[in-house]
């Protein structure tokens, strides 16, 4: 993308600096992801995020970003869930032409690292994206994106083949549970109602692993569709990995304050997926505070 841009190198120059925090609390109905009702667990978590960075002004209208990050997240009822996640991110963004209905494109990748309580979700993930953009209307935007993610866990223990033949598991399957990646793509409607009040619609399908958490006594039930197992040492039972399909909409009322530096939301999402024949659904809820130096 940058090389399509053909940015004014005599007007390239690093400009400002970007310094993000955000606090947030959310709620999940079905946090262990079950394809069985009965054995849904939820939870609140709490999340915070600091990051930090500059930007590069190739040219005219395009843009360079480099921010370094971390976030936190400690769960209420299941603390093992806890994690600390540092990492970095690129991005570039170019808009085509002047004024305020000129497409624009965006370019972007995250790596991070999870420290996490549960040894079975430590690990590294690596996220590659690619955003376009245009104003409709003076107070309505669409985005369309495309992401590839990739998870890779530091799990390296393989389960004993007794305890896998007790819960009538194949005891040759793979323990690499949280070894995922899939692509997904989205689209995002912005309306901005006042000056200080923003509605954002999104909806995002995504193909690739699944990571579910269900009692050992329903393991045997979606046996067929299993591709890695182990114990689950954060929530109850076993975590397995399997192949499907995810649906995400989401609706989020923000509110912006302090001349625009500071911004409260609210907002819902509701999570549908099916790997094979089996369908697990979860209702999230969150409200964030954002503030930007």
């Amino acid at each position: 993308m940058l090389l399509i841009c053909f940015p004014d190198k005599a007007r390239a120059e690093w400009t400002e600096w970007l310094a993000d925090t955000e606090l947030s609390y959310t709620y999940q109905d079905n946090i262990n992801h079950s394809m069985f009702s009965a054995a849904e667990e939820s939870d609140h978590t709490w999340k915070a995020l600091i990051s930090a960075g500059r930007v590069y002004q190739l040219g005219e209208n395009t843009r360079f970003f480099a921010n370094a990050l971390v976030d936190g997240s400690v769960h209420h009822k299941f603390g093992k869930l806890n994690q600390i996640t540092p990492g970095v991110s690129l991005a570039a963004q170019h808009k085509f032409g002047i004024g305020p209905y000129q497409p624009w494109i965006r370019g972007s990748v995250t790596t991070s690292h999870i420290f996490s309580r549960s040894r079975i979700r430590k690990g590294q993930t690596v996220t590659a994206g690619l955003d376009v953009g245009k104003a409709l209307h003076e107070r309505l935007d669409i985005a369309l994106s495309y992401r590839f993610d990739y998870r890779n866990s530091d799990n390296s223990q393989t389960i004993a083949a007794n305890k896998l033949l007790a819960a009538g598991i194949d005891p040759g399957i793979s323990s690499a549970v949280y070894d995922i990646k899939g692509h997904s793509i989205g689209i995002q409607f912005n309306a901005l109602l006042t000056q200080q009040w923003l509605l954002l619609m999104a909806y995002n399908f995504r193909s690739g692993d699944i990571v579910s958490s269900n009692e050992p006594g329903l393991i045997p039930n979606i046996n067929s569709i299993v591709d890695a197992i182990d114990f689950d040492d954060a929530l109850p039972g076993w975590a397995y990995r399997s192949d499907g399909n995810t649906h995400r909409y989401s609706v989020d009322a923000n509110y912006a304050f302090l001349k625009g530096h500071a911004a409260f939301n609210v907002g819902y999402e509701y999570i549908e997926s099916h790997a094979s024949q089996f369908t697990y659904r979860n209702n999230l809820l969150r409200v964030n505070f954002n503030y930007r130096f």
